[in-house]
């Protein structure tokens, strides 16, 4: 054997061999961030601030996707100007569905799946309503109970 095939296959020997100690570290960063993510679920049954007044009225809605450990959409329903909490994850394909106010639905963009105001399903292909969470305002803050 020569010298540069002897070299080469010291090199392939050294690199499989520092393998499992790279995935051994990878494995631990991630189970380290699971972890952290974990411990910032806000308690059940519990209100959670996802926004403020001021962010809702200039916006017209507010889209928080952290504060609940879900992905949440708050309104004002038109006409009444109730609160509305619904989840913004489309049934159907799991896309963030967007407020539509002048047809007064919730609209998915991935397949057109639509939804009333308060997460039913008004067109297919979507079957499942969208989940709704109790919503108050306290001075500011816009709330929603984590269920």
């Amino acid at each position: 054997m020569d010298r540069r095939t002897f070299l080469s296959w010291v090199g392939v020997g050294t690199l499989a061999s520092s393998l499992p100690a790279i995935i051994v570290a990878c494995s631990s960063e991630e189970t380290e961030t699971e972890t952290e993510t974990s411990n910032t679920t806000p308690p059940k049954n519990e209100f959670v601030e996802v926004g403020n007044s001021e962010e809702l009225d200039i916006r017209g809605f507010i889209l928080n996707k952290d504060a609940t450990g879900e992905s949440v959409l708050v309104f004002r329903k038109p006409k009444t100007s109730e609160l509305i909490a619904v989840t913004s994850k489309c049934t159907h394909a799991g896309c963030d569905v967007e407020l539509d106010t002048d047809a007064q639905l919730l609209i998915c963009p991935c397949h057109n799946s639509k939804f009333t105001l308060d997460g039913s399903v008004a067109n297919k292909p979507a079957t499942k309503p969208l989940a709704s969470y109790e919503v108050k305002q306290e001075g500011n803050s816009i709330l929603v109970k984590v269920i």
